[in-house]
């Protein structure tokens, strides 16, 4: 199956983040991935029609006051173009009217009737926003793009890049960020691609490519896996600042792998990382296999989540690998394994870590005609096996 949207209209990310609210603080008289009907109440979701057309939602934040913010894209009318699109809404799931307008900020970040959407987003310390996602430049290649808004009103900082926008072309071809994170020292890491493979860049903390310290004086580094390489996920390890970029890679006529590189804290490839500073793995002879999200356990295991696509069906993929960057044989009995939730399309495009060591991923599930792209969770034991505690079975799927 070919590769589809994350989510679509606004309401996608934030039901996954009612359910797993709900599955991670419960509710009174709930079980463990039941609804929790006290957000969007009675419902527990919510939908916002934001543009006179399309709306989608493909990340979210919760800021430690209990607001949630969801990233993605609006378009409007009989304009194609896209714009870079926050809602922010309050822990119960109602708009915040102090944040933009009516709880919505819509930015034209692209000149003309170009195309920029929000992949990522991430937090600061001191609760400001930075969104990344790709912006369509004149001949219609894309470049890094980036926003800051002020968490206060939602406003662009304009103490961030120009006007609180940043654009980074990173090749003469198409460049698509979709991974952000925050390192400690307030440096910003954007994960994503250049030309067909894996990219990372980061920059000061005033929106500044950082070429004196990473990336060997560009600021960015590219790595190629030998085929065309997706990259889709990032995470930091906070003991070291290495970072760990996740996607998928072409392999010869197998189709494609979860693929997986690490970097030092300078951008460089980390060869302690399985003797080469990458990995992949192929799940079934001629699948098709993406990593979409990242985690990492407290002992230092890395946790790849997505999906496997074969003919006629995908499934919800799962592999862990050790810190040195093997594959962890322990989890599920080989370590990497699928998930069939509906009849045919599942895919699952983001993963956590509980406190306790339990792994839960979320996506969507094809339930049959009349339950298209269903909200879907699964919640695993350290171990890899289902939490049969949890949902049915260990599995959750929510139509709304």
């Amino acid at each position: 199956m070919a590769k589809a949207k994350k989510f679509t209209a606004f309401v996608a990310q934030l039901g996954i983040v009612a359910v797993l609210l709900a599955a991670l603080t419960g509710s009174a008289n709930a079980a463990a991935g039941d609804l929790d009907t006290s957000f969007g109440s009675p419902n527990g979701f919510v939908t916002t029609d934001i543009s006179t057309k399309t709306d989608e939602a493909n990340a979210v934040a919760v800021q430690a006051d209990g607001k949630i913010i969801a990233a993605g894209y609006s378009s409007y009318g009989g304009i194609t173009a896209k714009d870079f699109t926050l809602a922010r809404y309050s822990a119960a799931g109602v708009p915040d009217s102090g944040f933009g307008l009516g709880g919505k900020k819509v930015t034209a970040v692209a000149n003309g009737n170009l195309n920029d959407l929000i992949n990522a987003i991430a937090l600061q310390t001191d609760g400001n926003i930075v969104v990344a996602g790709p912006v369509n430049i004149s001949g219609g290649k894309s470049v890094f793009g980036l926003a800051r808004y002020l968490s206060t009103t939602g406003a662009l900082d304009p103490s961030f890049g120009s006007g609180g926008i940043v654009t980074t072309s990173l090749s003469l071809n198409n460049d698509i960020p979709t991974a952000i994170v925050i390192q400690s020292d307030h440096k910003i890491v954007v994960g994503g691609s250049a030309n067909g493979n894996f990219a990372v860049a980061r920059y000061t903390a005033a929106g500044a490519l950082d070429t004196a310290t990473f990336g060997a004086g560009l600021g960015f580094a590219t790595t190629d896996f030998g085929g065309t390489d997706l990259a889709n996920a990032l995470v930091i390890q906070p003991a070291d600042g290495k970072l760990i970029l996740g996607g998928d890679t072409t392999v010869g006529t197998t189709g494609r792998d979860f693929a997986l590189v690490r970097y030092t804290s300078a951008g460089l490839i980390d060869l302690s990382f399985n003797g080469t500073g990458k990995v992949t793995t192929n799940f079934l002879l001629h699948s098709n296999d993406f990593i979409e999200g990242l985690a990492l356990q407290a002992t230092g295991e890395i946790v790849a989540a997505g999906y496997s696509s074969s003919p006629g069906t995908d499934e919800f993929a799962l592999a862990r690998y050790t810190s040195g960057g093997q594959v962890d044989g322990t989890f599920g009995g080989s370590g990497f394994f699928t998930t069939p939730i509906g009849a045919t399309a599942d895919e699952a495009h983001a993963v956590t870590v509980l406190p306790t060591g339990r792994i839960i991923v979320a996506g969507f599930s094809n339930q049959g005609l009349t339950r298209l792209n269903d909200f879907a969770l699964a919640r695993y034991m350290i171990t890899g096996t289902l939490d049969t505690a949890f949902g049915v079975g260990g599995i959750v799927t929510t139509t709304l």
